[in-house]
């Protein structure tokens, strides 16, 4: 999840989350992470993350209804680990869009992304 600041004010992008916390969410049956070799990121930061896939906060999923900014939330669609409709009907007034790219949709679809963040940012500031 990210926050930036548009034309003044503050708005809530969420990317297809793989795993996106909350008890009601955990991910389980998968092997845990192992350091295979040098990587373009931090593996600390890996380790951390999957332990709070593992075992997840609750309160991350019930903090979700005490968003105030517009929201845009991205799904990566069918082959996406993640149900982004029910991270958006969490979130008060948030927005949902599909693009059929997978968990790296910033990746895989790169302008499409492009075009859904600059469009949510542009309307929302209107």
């Amino acid at each position: 999840m990210s926050t930036c600041a548009h034309r003044g004010r503050r708005h809530v992008i969420v990317p297809d989350l793989r795993g996106h916390g909350g008890s009601d969410h955990p991910i389980t049956g998968r092997p845990p992470i192992e350091e295979d070799g040098p990587a373009p990121f931090d593996w600390r930061m890996m380790h951390e993350t999957e332990r709070r896939l593992i075992d997840p906060d609750p309160a991350w999923v019930a903090g979700l209804g005490t968003i105030k900014a517009p929201t845009l939330v991205l799904s990566g669609g069918a082959a996406s680990p993640l149900d982004a409709a029910d991270i958006a009907g969490r979130i008060p007034g948030a927005r949902l869009v599909t693009i059929e790219a997978g968990h790296l949709i910033h990746v895989g679809a790169r302008e499409e992304f492009l075009r859904a963040v600059d469009a949510f940012l542009d309307e929302s500031t209107m």
